[in-house]
């Protein structure tokens, strides 16, 4: 009878031992970004959700877009934006950061060269100065200065093996200024100046080989048709967002997916 309750005991005992166990680290593999375009009537505003869940909105957008941002932060359930990082210095870009800094708690903002009055910071706020080469991590998310002029930059954004190229100016002059460098791998663009310039142009897609475009909207600018039409040649996917809407890119350990909702 005690060798019978010995070994039931045992048995109990094996048996816990061999359930899994409940990890409190999140692995690796099951880690993810999202990186979402707003649409809106004009200007540009592009949010990042870092791995860690926080948030960092690249550029604002103009003044008269402000009701539409709201509503899409709202929507994605933003509640702080940890940092705001401007590409440029106009009103399309910067246009509502001083009622971001204030309802959604900012902390930080990030630019180039000098802040314009225009985009000049009201409440008290750390600004940091990006320079070309720059490299940073935004939680898990790396970051590239990798074109500057002036108070415009282009970025190189890149989470795991997916990567993204913002185009500040889209003229032949940045292109090539980027071409020579050494990038990790990108497909994705985002194109500058709305599509109204030239670039990408085709050598630039055939030496990079890119599979997306996302083209913000502004006022009393015209897309460049023949732009449109190169990228089309190359076999992309041309979000242009006043026809397709606010656009998600979910990036992952081993890819990217365009959620169709």
């Amino acid at each position: 009878m005690l060798r019978f309750l010995f070994l039931l005991l045992l048995s109990l005992v094996m048996t816990g031992a061999s359930q899994p166990q409940e990890s409190q680290y999140e692995p690796k593999e099951r880690s993810q970004a999202k990186i979402t375009f707003f649409n809106l009537a004009d200007g540009e505003a592009t949010l990042l959700q870092t791995d860690r869940k926080k948030y960092y909105l690249i550029n604002t957008g103009e003044h008269d877009s402000y009701k539409q941002l709201i509503e899409e932060l709202e929507r994605f359930d933003v509640k702080t934006i940890e940092g705001i990082i401007l590409t440029g210095q106009t009103n399309d870009y910067c246009g509502n950061m001083n009622k971001l800094i204030e309802e959604y708690q900012v902390e930080r903002i990030y630019h180039t060269g000098t802040i314009q009055t225009n985009c000049q910071p009201e409440a008290d706020v750390t600004t940091t100065t990006w320079k070309e080469d720059d490299e940073v991590q935004l939680d898990g998310i790396s970051m590239k200065v990798i074109f500057t002029d002036e108070e415009k930059m282009s970025l190189h954004l890149s989470f795991y093996e997916t990567g993204v190229i913002f185009f500040a100016k889209g003229d032949i002059e940045e292109e090539i200024h980027i071409t020579k460098k050494s990038l990790p791998p990108f497909q994705i663009l985002k194109i500058g100046e709305y599509g109204t310039g030239n670039a990408p142009t085709e050598q630039f897609l055939e030496k990079t080989d890119p599979h997306m475009a996302v083209i913000f909207t502004r006022n009393g600018s015209a897309v460049n048709d023949g732009l449109i039409e190169r990228m089309h040649g190359f076999w992309m996917d041309v979000y242009r967002l006043q026809q397709t809407g606010t656009t998600t890119i979910e990036m992952d350990k081993d890819q990217y997916n365009v959620p169709s909702d």
